[in-house]
């Protein structure tokens, strides 16, 4: 199943178009002397910080990628900036520590709960309080990937924990009996 949320914070965009408006005003209104150079900066941090907001919550696109892969799910991350598309992390369903909704107590209790974990925002909107947080075990720490679902894609992420639960649980059921020989030619 393959997701990806829409751009719908308009208070960014409401932001970096402030930017670069007090970027163009300040500009203009250049002088000489310390004014010219504090209006240059102020104009310099404006532009900059206004690319910055356009480029990482307007122009980039992420889409959440689960397939199905034997008795687990394959878990991926694509992050698209224009025409261009790469995967910026890779799980195994079957890792996942904890699924929940995001907000900064939970992050604290993360903190706290695992003593190596680190986060990553693959969000869209920065002002939206409809974030959740997959936490992955990787090999000696913990990644915690902040993500947009909808209703619909979490409860296909807890459907897919659940039958990886369930696969891994009856295959560590499975035994060989005694009288049984394997040959290995």
């Amino acid at each position: 199943m393959n997701y990806s949320p829409k751009h719908t914070d308009n208070t960014v965009r409401a932001l970096y178009l402030g930017l670069f408006a007090l970027a163009l005003i300040t500009i203009l209104f250049g002088g000489e002397g310390a004014r010219g150079i504090t209006f240059t900066c102020v104009s310099l941090v404006s532009i900059v910080s206004g690319l910055y907001l356009l480029m990482r919550f307007e122009l980039t696109t992420y889409s959440y990628v689960m397939n199905a892969k034997e008795n687990d799910f394959e878990f991926f991350v694509n992050k698209a900036v224009g025409k261009r598309g790469n995967y910026v992390c890779f799980y195994m369903v079957s890792d996942i520590v904890r699924f929940e909704k995001y907000s900064s107590e939970v992050r604290d209790t993360l903190k706290k709960d695992y003593q190596r974990i680190s986060f990553y925002n693959y969000t869209h909107n920065l002002f939206k309080e409809e974030k959740s947080v997959i936490v992955f075990k990787n090999s000696e720490h913990y990644d915690a990937v902040i993500i947009e679902a909808d209703q619909a894609y979490s409860e296909y992420i807890k459907n897919a924990i659940e039958l990886t639960k369930q696969a891994k649980s009856q295959e560590s059921k499975i035994d060989l009996d005694d009288d049984e020989m394997i040959n290995i030619e």
